[in-house]
């Protein structure tokens, strides 16, 4: 840095114009600095609110879902659930138990399979016309 004593008055006014703008400059990002330092504060706040929300909206929920799974799973009555190729996508306990099979053996399996071989027409028939009407269609066995 040259010393101050050998530049001209003209060259001095230049270096202070020039540090004072570096100092605005400085100044400018740190306020912005600290604009996004409380933006990022307003955010986590939003966020906690967001979670706890969250989970309390969680805990309403679990308890109607568990006693659904209850009267699901422990129904003296068995339930199964089939997607349109006739795959078992759920089945309560006591479904499991009738087909003397553990549940996570039937689930993905085709319903068929646990049919006589002489049900599955009948079967793949009612299968198709409940997938393909909208209203309700049930089958008394004959």
């Amino acid at each position: 840095m040259a010393s101050c004593d050998s530049l001209s008055q003209e060259a001095l006014i230049q270096r202070l114009e020039t540090l004072q703008a570096k100092v605005a400059a400085q100044e400018d990002a740190a306020k912005e600095v600290h604009r996004l330092l409380h933006e990022l504060q307003v955010h986590q706040i939003e966020l906690e609110i967001q979670n706890r929300e969250l989970r309390e909206a969680q805990q309403y929920l679990e308890e109607p879902r568990d006693r659904y799974a209850d009267l699901y799973d422990f129904a003296p009555v068995g339930y199964l659930s089939l997607d349109e190729q006739g795959l078992i996508q759920s089945i309560n306990l006591t479904g499991a138990a009738l087909f003397g099979r553990e549940r996570t053996h039937l689930l993905n399996k085709p319903f068929s399979t646990l049919l006589a071989p002489t049900e599955n027409q009948r079967f793949f028939e009612h299968l198709h016309e409940t997938f393909r009407s909208l209203r309700k269609v049930s089958r008394r066995s004959s």
